[in-house]
């Protein structure tokens, strides 16, 4: 038979697993904000206080989208989207093809001054009949609910950026239904940058949740739903993380094997 110190203990460990669970969605709910218009300020990055792997990163990112038919649009922060940390990117697009690109870095604060936490960069192609095809090499994954109209694809090994530009325009042909590609920055906003962000990429991206039961819509911007804060909560936490990581990097793969072919070729 189990002793009274048994159960105990055992209660405990329970306690304390299930203490993210329970706590987290109502930090979630409390605190979380999406505050529309959102502050985006155009930086300069010679200028701005970067680890010299940020500079790196954004140095290497001009090099290789330049070099694919892409035109530097500006470089700009988001102060306050992520606590503790400066997401800074720089904005791209191609005339040609009517793709968006972005690189990104997140910066944070540690000891000894800003630190490089991640990197990446994003292709965007958007079409007039509302489908959209996002690909990319970060490793976060989204905490919102995938669009029926939305394909995004993360292979984020492959830190290649002309190689990842290859996959996304294949990418943009398999999924493209009936309508036309279109540069939003210019037709929309006349190429301005911080329009163009804070209302067809930010605010879009927070009013679609709204029909998922994930934001609900305040005077002031958005909020998690009660269903919200418990998925964004949980899917982050053990097993479901794991489990969405792994099917992310499957469907990857499989869009990987499917496309080496025609990628041979482009070569």
């Amino acid at each position: 038979m189990f002793s009274d110190w048994t159960y105990g203990l055992a209660g405990l460990v329970l306690l304390v697993v299930l203490v993210p669970y329970v706590l987290g969605p109502i930090v979630v709910f409390s605190t979380l904000r999406f505050r529309i218009p959102p502050t985006i300020v155009v930086v300069d990055p010679r200028e701005y206080p970067l680890p010299e792997s940020a500079r790196a990163y954004f140095a290497e990112a001009f090099q290789s989208l330049t070099a694919n038919g892409f035109e530097l649009i500006g470089t700009m922060g988001l102060p306050d989207l992520t606590p503790n940390a400066q997401t800074l990117f720089a904005l791209y697009a191609n005339r040609t093809t009517e793709d968006m690109a972005m690189s990104a870095v997140i910066v944070g604060q540690s000891g000894v001054g800003p630190e490089l936490r991640t990197n990446y960069v994003e292709f965007v192609r958007r079409f007039d009949d509302g489908v959209v095809v996002q690909t990319n090499n970060s490793h976060e994954l989204s905490a919102f609910k995938r669009l029926p109209d939305e394909y995004t694809t993360k292979f984020w090994e492959i830190r290649d950026i002309a190689r990842l530009y290859q996959l996304h325009r294949l990418l943009a042909d398999r999924f493209r239904q009936r309508g036309r590609p279109v540069l939003q920055l210019f037709t929309n906003f006349g190429g301005n940058a911080i329009q163009y962000l804070s209302q067809a990429v930010l605010e879009e991206t927070f009013r679609s949740q709204v029909t998922t039961g994930y934001l609900a819509e305040t005077g002031g911007g958005f909020r998690p739903t009660v269903k919200g804060s418990l998925l964004m909560t949980w899917q982050e936490l053990w097993p479901a993380k794991g489990i969405r990581r792994a099917r992310e990097k499957q469907r990857a793969e499989s869009l990987l094997a499917e496309l080496e072919p025609r990628l041979m070729s482009l070569r």
